[in-house]
């Protein structure tokens, strides 16, 4: 897609107005385009034949041998054009490669002098970001025309892109959007692999993405898969049934611990002392991590105060391996990832062996928009039943609400968002950083993010993201 920037005049002189030097005077530096075409350019290539600027003194002096930088906006913003150097004649050839920011101001940045100057000379650019059908993802039916044949506007798509890639919303790295069940936007912005410190065991290859406590989302939804295929009986049976055959002489021993339920760990309500970042949270580096979550001794009833607890997630794993007779892992990938036709995903172990599954999964973005649209189409994947639609009800029914204004269920958030005059109701897998997996049967969408703010306030960007360009960009 051609970009065009229409310039006040082609050839024509721009003016600059300089910072005061070291003395403290003022003067005004000039740019002339000498010889080019800096009319249209395609947005992020080069032009097809570079441009001739000169740059001189207000007195008409050349500026010779000055570094030079093209910058989006005023003082230091985006960077357009680098490394560039005036010659003895104060003439610079410029390619022009453009910025990825949405921009509508120019800068001229003097690098080694005491001048930097900037103008107020107002460029049109339409969206540097041209809209592009995915291209064909196994499992996935792209839409290869436009975001409007789904009835999605593409402007305000667009508009999210630009203001990501302008750092506007910083360390987005990933973005996709499925829509009547077809992949209709799906970009990889970023491929910095930030992890959270103490899991750089891993690194990020072919769109793996680190997806942290979105993970408990698929425990949830494995241990979904073992009560539909009756290896688990029901949410209801009692946690320690599954382990007192292997650990018969725990410490702390309370009775009232026969009364915690699998239910109970899938909302956070064990009733034992264990929080994230908080007392309990010793299991990270205990030797045995199950141990140490069923020694924890109890400070609430089961199933009435929430504590949020991952060692509690890699507990209900370890439950599903004791039912099956097989690891976590053999049973979700025969059982759950391999119906969706995920072959790739990658844990992060716990020191005692057991995949830490509160946190620990590295999936690619539209593979995690799989497990989005199986909840959308209430647990059916082309065609195949994967997880029943009983559990489906069960696993996003709004049981409580959290201080955060979100409603919890078995490790699924829910909440509404507002557009004019309408209400969506989203459900949402959300992990550290801002790995959310958002979806809403009220206009049949799925959105994924993967970001990189860990234990930061603006790991909340992408639900921003969301009400402020996703939603408003629904037609229909």
């Amino acid at each position: 897609m051609k970009i065009y920037l229409y310039l006040i005049c082609l050839c024509s002189i721009l003016y600059f107005t300089a910072c005061s030097d070291k003395k403290g005077r003022t003067s005004e530096t000039r740019l002339t385009i000498v010889s080019g075409d800096l009319q249209s350019a395609e947005i992020g290539q080069e032009l097809p034949e570079p441009a001739k600027v000169l740059l001189t003194k207000e007195n008409g002096e050349p500026i010779p041998n000055s570094p030079l930088e093209i910058h989006v906006a005023k003082g230091k913003g985006n960077l357009i054009a680098k490394d560039l150097m005036t010659d003895e004649n104060g003439e610079a050839e410029v390619n022009w490669i453009m910025g990825e920011d949405y921009f509508n101001q120019l800068s001229i940045v003097f690098m080694g002098t005491d001048q930097l100057s900037s103008s107020s000379i107002r460029l049109s650019a339409k969206s540097l970001y041209p809209y592009q059908a995915p291209e064909n993802i196994e499992g996935w039916e792209s839409s290869l025309s436009t975001l409007d044949a789904v009835g999605l506007d593409e402007k305000p798509i667009l508009d999210m892109i630009n203001g990501i890639r302008s750092e506007k919303y910083p360390r987005i790295h990933d973005v996709t959007i499925i829509r009547h069940g077809k992949l209709v936007f799906d970009l990889e912005l970023s491929e910095e692999n930030l992890l959270r410190p103490g899991l750089a065991g891993l690194t990020r290859h072919d769109r793996n993405h680190y997806i942290a406590s979105a993970t408990k989302s698929i425990v949830s939804a494995v241990v979904g898969v073992a009560i539909d295929n009756h290896i688990i009986t029901s949410e209801r049976d009692s946690l320690f049934n599954y382990f007192m055959d292997a650990y018969p002489n725990l410490k702390n021993w309370d009775d009232s611990k026969w009364d915690i339920s699998l239910a109970d760990l899938l909302t956070m309500r064990a009733g034992y002392e264990c929080q994230d970042g908080g007392p309990g949270n010793g299991w990270i580096e205990a030797g045995d991590l199950v141990r140490y979550v069923l020694e924890r001794p109890m400070i609430n009833p089961p199933g009435t105060v929430f504590s949020y607890c991952s060692g509690s997630t890699a507990v209900l794993g370890q439950v599903v391996a004791k039912a099956s007779g097989q690891t976590f892992e053999k049973y979700a990938d025969e059982n759950f990832f391999g119906p969706l036709g995920i072959s790739s995903p990658e844990y992060h172990y716990h020191k005692s062996g057991i995949p830490s599954l509160g946190h620990g999964i590295w999936m690619k973005p539209p593979d995690m928009a799989k497990i989005g649209q199986l909840f959308l189409n209430k647990g059916v994947w082309n065609g195949t039943r994967v997880l029943s639609e009983e559990w489906i009800e069960k696993s996003i029914k709004p049981r409580f609400r959290l201080s955060n204004g979100f409603d919890y269920s078995f490790y699924w958030y829910s909440g509404d968002v507002r557009q004019k005059d309408k209400i969506y109701k989203f459900y949402h897998a959300a992990g550290n950083g801002g790995q959310l997996i958002f979806f809403s049967y009220d206009v049949d969408m799925v959105v994924v993010f993967t970001a990189g703010n860990y234990d930061d306030a603006q790991q909340s960007i992408p639900t921003t993201l969301l009400k402020r360009y996703v939603v408003p960009s629904i037609l229909n």
